[in-house]
């Protein structure tokens, strides 16, 4: 039979330490977002973190864009 230091030994060795942190290590490297959250938590997180147009482009850019695309400024 094995002794008690023995069990606690093995168990160190086999059941990891940080079985949460190593969990989310394996997820992020084996899931997507998508078998992750449900949709509507994924689009409520794209709509509170998206960028504006303004972090993206230019105002001039968007100048030009608009006036290529038909609109004009009222």
């Amino acid at each position: 039979m094995a002794s008690a230091q023995q069990n606690r030994d093995f168990t160190t060795a086999v059941v990891s330490q940080y079985p949460l942190d190593e969990a989310i290590d394996w997820i992020r490297s084996n899931m997507g977002p998508e078998d992750v959250f449900e949709p509507e938590t994924l689009l409520a997180w794209a709509k509170e973190n998206a960028p504006s147009p303004e972090e993206i482009c230019s105002q001039r850019d968007l100048e030009n864009w608009a006036e290529e695309n038909g609109y004009t400024q009222a």
